[in-house]
């Protein structure tokens, strides 16, 4: 038997890793300095005198300000698509002409009220925006309790008839394979190409028939890096995750020579459209599609923790749906109306196709879901 889950932020509620709004107050709130070249958060206003970070910050702040209305606040994943769109109106403004009014309002917002010096100008700061997010991101979804709330992929693991269990994931953290660690369990990211102190992702090794959990992290991780493999003016990239006790400067590859890290920072995906453009780069393009086809091979989907809020993956799953009647969903949340932005569930429901267990996945069963598996 092969299973597929799809799961989001709130299945590391229980670990207490901050969720979305909590990231979003940290960033735009918290207090940032600059050490090795990343972002830190410190306790004291000593330290948290870089006139650059408080630019950002009040740039953020001013255009959640602008565009968040009385029922909703713009959260950092709409605020990271904002500045996305901002920075592809300043590199082709011909192509995205749409966004030339508000473009230039905030250039003349930072250049009148929030400019540190006259060499950092309004292009300088939206690059430096997405390593501050990138990085503090990376920075605060470290932080968690004790890993709670997976006993049901224990269940799973001791079941001899699940020969596969796909993890997509959107999240960012890396619980699930701590969690794994922890237990002693195999399981397969994709990362399983040594190259010296670098794993690097092969794509070819999930297609593998060994029997284990795959982790599939559709919008990146908080420990995966870009490497530069090839010299030259056009550089082919891969991303790899480096052996946890290596400074990222000091990672050599078997011949011995150093590796070129893209950026000093993870890479993954933020924003909210604009995360359509970028399942075409062409390690999540290959995640994206595997999802599919996995769906594609399948008559069940067993969702946790998502909110439906990613019309990239979205419109997969409706898709799919669409396509048989025999295709269904397995809900594992308290309220499932409340807690989703999933739309047309009574459509879905008068059609039989979506199975509503009550529970978040930390309480769930592995009996009571196997049962309605067909």
């Amino acid at each position: 038997m092969d299973i597929s889950f799809l799961l989001g932020s709130g299945i590391s509620i229980p670990s207490k890793v901050s969720g979305v709004d909590q990231v979003t107050e940290k960033l735009l709130k918290g207090k940032w300095a600059i050490q090795n070249n990343q972002y830190i958060e410190v306790d004291d206003e000593d330290h948290r005198n870089d006139p650059r970070i408080l630019s950002i910050q009040k740039l953020l702040l001013r255009i959640q300000e602008r565009y968040s209305s009385d029922h909703h606040r713009l959260n950092y994943e709409e605020l990271f698509y904002v500045v996305d769109s901002f920075k592809n109106y300043d590199l082709h403004p011909h192509e995205n002409f749409i966004y030339e009014t508000e473009f230039n309002y905030f250039e003349e917002f930072f250049n009148e009220v929030l400019k540190p010096d006259k060499w950092y100008d309004f292009e300088m700061v939206l690059n430096e925006i997405f390593k501050f997010f990138q990085s503090t991101i990376s920075y605060v979804l470290q932080q968690h309790d004790e890993i709670k709330g997976f006993e049901l992929l224990e269940e799973i693991q001791e079941d001899p008839e699940v020969e596969i269990c796909n993890l997509f994931t959107l999240n960012h953290d890396v619980l699930i394979e701590r969690y794994f660690d922890q237990k002693n369990f195999d399981y397969n990211s994709g990362f399983n190409e040594k190259d010296g102190d670098v794993n690097l992702f092969n794509f070819n090794s999930l297609e593998s028939n060994e029997d284990d959990f795959r982790i599939i992290k559709l919008h990146g991780s908080i420990n995966w890096f870009s490497f530069s493999q090839e010299s030259g003016r056009i550089k082919q990239t891969r991303y790899g995750i480096p052996e946890a006790k290596k400074e990222l400067h000091q990672l050599k590859n078997n011949e011995g020579e150093n590796y070129e890290p893209l950026f000093d920072y993870p890479h993954f995906l933020s924003g909210t459209q604009n995360k359509i453009i970028d399942y075409n780069n062409s390690t999540f393009f290959e995640l994206r599609n595997y999802f599919f086809r996995k769906l594609e091979q399948s008559n069940n989907l067993i969702a946790s923790g998502y909110g439906w809020r990613d019309d990239g993956i979205d419109q997969v799953i409706y898709n799919w749906l669409n396509k048989s009647k025999n295709n269904r969903i397995h809900f594992l949340y308290d309220n499932l109306e409340d807690d989703t932005g999933f739309r047309t569930l009574e459509f879905y429901k008068s059609r039989d196709q979506i199975v509503d267990y009550e529970v978040y996945l930390q309480n769930a069963e592995w009996s009571n879901i196997k049962q309605n598996l067909s």
